[in-house]
């Protein structure tokens, strides 16, 4: 309808006032009615609308929006208006319902990118509405439960025997942190365009980065890395030799939570090409306490697609790990589990202890790959091929690894037993969560194997 329902006008006015907000955008504004009593609570407010059916825009009075686009609020470019209008809220009071609910949902997850509070009134009951006053735009295509908008993230603000009004509070992508913790050990061609694709596809203000260099001999290679690192303000420790993977990923992240204090940690080998926009897909991704690690999806098949909160990504199998080459740990998760479980070998099996651990975890959490069709990285290792004994010795150390009876295979049979103890009650989900957590002490920074670096104070201190 042109008007949307009496009952939600007021409790979304009192959320409007509890988050001080001073600008809207409003979708679907039919007649104007919800811009008019707005306007009238909070003096001062700018309002702007979307409305795709003309004939209603006839009946709004001029001034009480600063400007209405006539245009469908499923195509409607809000990324450049946005940047011409930063609004505090947007609200769709009676609109979503109108959509069918893969696009209702598509659309919340875009709206959750571009401010701050989002306000959504849907009708709880079966409420069937063909077309009305000539417009085809008002048949309703989808029934919305409050238990779906709640899973949503959303919280219910009000309901009556007919609609509810339900919020979301939105932290912006632009406004998390990443620390990029990436490590190189020689195979300069591939670092090279390895670096330049992360420097070239995320923004600078979205993140820090740590160079780790394990004692690169390739000519030439780290007097580039220091170029680099000082032209773009990153910081790096060049070793002397080789102090494998875990305990440089353990390392970075310990030095960058004192740092940066980050929403996410990823790490990132230097033969991964990322694709444009990777970490605004990992900053939505991370939104949700069910993601408990996420990474591009380098195998070059989709895996299971799924809806996390919103978010489309693509589900690990239950033997199946994300691949240490681009693995991105959120907070929460780094919160509960901490760091990695060191490996003997230098190299290998991290990456499919902790994406174990997660899913044993006693918690509604997996790990996650990035959409492949949206997300699609390079893993110059598989199509490069011009660096053949690397890869062999590699390979034989990620064998070996593997045979680790403290982080390999046996240790993730010993993971698995844990679950079952607490499936058969025979412990509980803290002593679970104890158990999976790695007890080992970490192996700090050797500083007598540093040949260089620029942060040697949060070293210390860390």
């Amino acid at each position: 309808m042109p008007t949307s329902n009496n009952g939600n006008k007021q409790p979304t006015i009192d959320i409007l006032k509890r988050n001080n907000v001073n600008a809207i955008l409003e979708l679907g504004v039919g007649y104007g009615d919800c811009g008019y009593l707005i306007g009238e609570a909070i003096k001062n407010c700018k309002i702007f609308g979307i409305e795709i059916f003309k004939p209603y825009l006839e009946n709004i009075p001029e001034g009480r929006y600063i400007k209405i686009f006539n245009e469908d609020m499923r195509f409607f470019d809000y990324d450049n208006f946005i940047k011409q209008q930063k609004v505090d809220a947007i609200i769709a009071l009676d609109s979503i319902e109108h959509l069918n609910k893969n696009d209702g949902i598509k659309l919340l997850s875009k709206l959750e990118t571009l401010t701050k509070l989002i306000i959504v009134s849907v009708p709880i009951i079966d409420c069937q509405q063909g077309i009305e006053f000539g417009n085809e735009w008002e048949e309703h295509k989808a029934q919305w439960t409050p238990e779906e908008l709640i899973n949503l993230g959303y919280t219910l603000e009000f309901k009556n025997s007919i609609i509810g009004v339900f919020y979301k509070k939105c932290v912006k992508k632009w406004e998390k942190k990443a620390s990029l913790c990436y490590i190189t050990w020689n195979r300069f061609l591939y670092t090279k365009k390895s670096l330049l694709s992360i420097i070239e596809n995320t923004k600078r203000n979205n993140y820090d980065l740590n160079i780790w260099d394990n004692g690169s001999t390739d000519e030439g290679m780290v007097d580039w890395l220091r170029n680099i690192s000082l032209n773009n303000n990153f910081s790096y420790m060049f070793f002397r030799k080789n102090q494998g993977l875990t305990r440089a990923m353990n390392n970075q992240m310990r030095i960058m939570q004192k740092m940066f204090n980050p929403d996410v940690f990823c790490h990132i080998s230097n033969d991964i090409v990322v694709p444009p926009d990777w970490l605004n897909g990992v900053f939505e991704a991370i939104e949700s306490s069910k993601v408990g690690a996420v990474g591009l999806n380098l195998e070059n098949k989709i895996s299971e697609s799924t809806l996390v909160d919103g978010v489309e990504l693509e589900k690990i199998c239950d033997d199946g790990c994300i691949g240490g080459m681009h693995y991105c740990i959120p907070k929460h998760t780094y919160n509960i589990l901490g760091g990695f479980r060191e490996v003997v070998q230098l190299y290998g099996q991290q990456d499919a202890n902790y994406s174990l651990q997660i899913k044993l975890l006693p918690l509604d959490i997996w790990d996650y790959y990035l959409p492949l069709k949206k997300y699609k990285g390079e893993h110059l290792g598989e199509t490069g091929k011009i660096y053949d004994q690397y890869e062999s010795e590699i390979r034989e150390r990620l064998r070996r690894s593997g045979d680790d009876r403290n982080a390999g295979r046996s240790y993730r049979d010993q993971l698995r037993s844990y679950k079952e103890e607490f499936d058969r009650g025979k412990i509980t989900a803290e002593q679970l969560i104890a158990k999976i957590k790695d007890d080992q002490p970490p192996l700090l920074v050797d500083k007598s194997q540093i040949q260089e670096t620029n942060i040697m104070e949060w070293i210390e201190d860390a």
